[in-house]
């Protein structure tokens, strides 16, 4: 393929991105303009409002140094760090990249959970792994090459010069040119791009739904040098919805770009499913015909509550962080002895505020702890509990602090009635 066509593929995918990113900056009444479009709106949505304009001015300011030269100079800096970190590599298996027939790939930490639990039918054997999404150690008989094993400096080099023009393009068309700072991940994409590229009759496993990483498989698909490619659901799509919803089979927001090249597709249940064939995927991908399966996500839980207390588990969202320390107020104050867990967000690192509250918080990302019951947005980890027999009390994603009383009264209910069936039991 011509450069020209790897950059307008980059170009399409990060248009995807922003899409999400506004989607999230939108939820609640917000607007990206109000935090200055800067890039992974999780990191900022929960700062207090007195911040915000510091933010405003922080990414009008990076956005315009960002188009006089701080773009090259990082990009350049960026293809130095991995050209470093290519050469420390080991060297991939001979005949890998012609030989392999299935092949997962791990584009985040996250993905990797997803992609080997034994809920699935097949796991893969092959793994396809990425510096900045480290992976726990495989199950025996699978084995891991670095994506940047199979690349050469003239490869880091090559990802260099069409991150730098993919940059420029970003900058200069007027849909995209607020969101200059996107392209900050532009050798990453192009680096993975062009090593996924030195596999041909290959089957790829992907857990992305339509980021610029899922619009990356989608196009090496596309392109013939793979013959078919899977996708994975990791996250609970209704997790997108700004009002808590019962989820309606359709995605919350209009994609740019819709993939093109899945051929099969693992999912939670049928709500997801519609969600994927309406919304994510193209009619003329639906028309050839979706090999569809499904499978229930799996934790194992860990016993952390060692008073004998009833226990509750908050799921944490940068989004959600007034919400939850009104309501870890609310249920200090309340008629239930209860011990709280904390499991901030695994993507996006909780504020200040969240290590001063009186919970236990769990950073460890595969440490589940049992508990009584679940109080999350539409999570993940709603269903996972949920299939090994936890309860979950659900809220909106922009749901405020004033809902916390509320909240706190039901709860405390439900833990009620949980340890009164204990006790009769």
């Amino acid at each position: 393929m011509s450069e020209s066509s790897w950059v307008e593929e980059y170009l399409r995918a990060t248009e995807n991105e922003i899409a999400v990113d506004a989607h999230l900056y939108s939820i609640g009444g917000g607007n990206a303009g109000a935090f200055g479009h800067l890039p992974r709106p999780a990191r900022w949505r929960g700062m207090s409002a007195k911040l915000r304009p510091v933010l405003r001015m922080v990414g009008t300011v990076s956005r315009v140094l960002w188009g006089v030269g701080a773009a090259r100079a990082y990009l350049n800096y960026d293809a130095r760090r991995l050209e470093r970190y290519r050469q420390s590599c080991a060297p991939a298996p001979q005949r890998l990249t012609s030989e392999c027939r299935e092949l997962a790939v791990a584009f985040s930490s996250r993905a990797a959970d997803v992609l080997h639990i034994p809920a699935l039918s097949d796991e893969p054997k092959q793994w396809l792994t990425f510096p900045w999404a480290p992976i726990h150690p495989l199950p025996p008989g699978q084995a891991q090459v670095d994506a940047f094993s199979l690349l050469t400096a003239e490869d880091i080099e090559l990802a260099r010069k069409l991150a730098i023009r993919a940059s420029a393009e970003l900058r200069r068309r007027p849909p995209t040119r607020l969101w200059a700072l996107q392209s900050y991940t532009a050798v990453r994409w192009f680096a993975a791009r062009i090593a996924l590229a030195k596999f041909t009759e290959c089957r790829l496993l992907i857990a992305e739904h339509y980021d610029r990483w899922a619009m990356l498989a989608d196009a090496v698909a596309r392109s013939g040098r793979c013959n078919a490619l899977t996708l994975v659901q990791h996250g609970a799509l209704a997790g997108l919805s700004a009002n808590g919803e019962a989820p309606s089979g359709r995605l919350h927001f209009p994609l740019p770009h819709r993939l093109t090249s899945v051929s099969r597709l693992s999912v939670y249940d049928a709500i997801s499913q519609s969600v994927f064939l309406s919304d994510v995927l193209t009619p003329e991908c639906v028309a050839r015909g979706i090999d569809v399966r499904t499978f229930k996500p799996t934790i194992e839980l860990t016993r952390m509550n060692t008073t004998g207390r009833a226990s509750l588990l908050i799921v944490g969202h940068t989004l959600c962080e007034p919400l939850h320390i009104a309501l870890m107020h609310q249920l200090s104050r309340g008629g239930v002895d209860v011990e709280v867990f904390y499991k901030p967000h695994p993507t996006a690192a909780p504020g200040n505020q969240v290590a001063r509250q009186p919970w236990q918080v769990i950073h460890e990302r595969s440490v589940f702890p049992a508990v009584d019951l679940v109080v999350a947005y539409p999570s993940t980890l709603v269903t996972e509990y949920a299939n090994v027999g936890v309860p979950a009390v659900v809220h909106a994603l922009d749901a405020t602090p004033d809902m916390a009383a509320a909240l706190g009264s039901e709860i405390q209910a439900r833990l009620t009635e949980k340890v009164a069936a204990t006790s009769v039991g």
